[in-house]
């Protein structure tokens, strides 16, 4: 998954937030895994470490949403960089 200059780790966490598409509010464990062709022991890790960093969100059902942090960086580019761009 890793490019020859590319953290594997990094690229798999980025791999959890692309699983994600328009029409997704939450995804259970076993989608972001289906989708991003992780193992679900590799996912959870890497699906913690991002609710901790809150890029995700863990709702009481299990399944994760796009976290606050991810409306952060689109707030911030928007205002860098105009809507035209995206």
């Amino acid at each position: 998954m890793a490019g020859a200059a590319g953290v594997a780790a990094v690229d798999r966490a980025l791999a959890i937030l692309d699983a994600f598409t328009d029409q997704d509010q939450k995804l259970s464990l076993a989608e972001l895994a289906k989708r991003t062709g992780l193992y679900k022991s590799t996912a959870i890790r890497l699906a913690k470490s991002l609710e901790k960093a809150r890029y995700l969100y863990r709702s009481e059902d299990g399944a994760y949403r796009l976290g606050s942090k991810v409306l952060s960086l689109g707030a911030m580019y928007q205002k860098h960089f105009g809507t035209a761009e995206v």
